[in-house]
């Protein structure tokens, strides 16, 4: 169970986030750069194809998993699409990456206050902020990987069922954000199955 002074940082930060999208995208009103374009414009081919039936004829699609453009789908397709919209979806990003700095104090039996402080820490980096108002994938795949490993934590060496299934699921979601996903993972994976597990 979450504090309620846990949860008002956690909301705090989500607010501070978004005012600072908000105040970004207000001062700079250059056009989206070409990576973003692109992962609008997929975003955008996506829905067409599953509501409208519009074959997918997008290369990107070959090169990109879905489930992020899947997830700025919703923010797009409200008015005109903006990098504003899409960026904003990140708060729910935003959210993972918190649950999961909290999971991982838990995993560490430490006070949950630590995991929102390393929450904003992990906020206040220069790419963090970046990526984040922007309509990226980077943002999404920190907060996801944040969120697998702390999971993965909690499995103690793979040997709670409950915990692992969670984790695994975590994991194949994961992958359906970016292929560097798995970068990420493989050596937290051996650690806790060679360190970890019960024999």
């Amino acid at each position: 169970m979450i504090s309620r002074s846990i949860a008002l940082a956690s909301t705090a930060l989500l607010i501070i986030f978004i005012l600072m999208v908000s105040v970004w995208h207000r001062a700079d009103t250059r056009p989206s750069s070409l990576d973003e374009t692109k992962h609008m414009q997929l975003a955008l081919d996506y829905r067409d194809w599953l509501v409208h039936g519009v074959p997918l004829t997008n290369e990107w699609a070959h090169v990109y998993p879905p489930l992020y453009h899947f997830s700025i789908m919703p923010a797009l397709s409200l008015g005109v699409p903006s990098e504003y919209k899409a960026s904003l979806t990140h708060t729910f990003y935003l959210l993972v990456l918190i649950i999961g700095c909290i999971l991982f104090s838990r995993a560490q039996s430490r006070p949950d206050g630590e995991g929102i402080i390393a929450a904003l820490m992990t906020m206040g980096y220069c790419y963090s902020l970046w990526s984040g108002r922007r309509a990226l994938i980077d943002f999404s795949l920190m907060a996801w990987v944040t969120l697998s490993i702390a999971l993965l934590a909690h499995t103690q060496g793979f040997s709670r069922r409950s915990a692992s299934l969670l984790w695994g699921l975590a994991a194949g979601m994961g992958l359906l954000f970016k292929p560097p996903y798995l970068f990420f993972l493989v050596g937290p994976v051996l650690w806790v199955y060679h360190h970890e597990r019960i024999p």
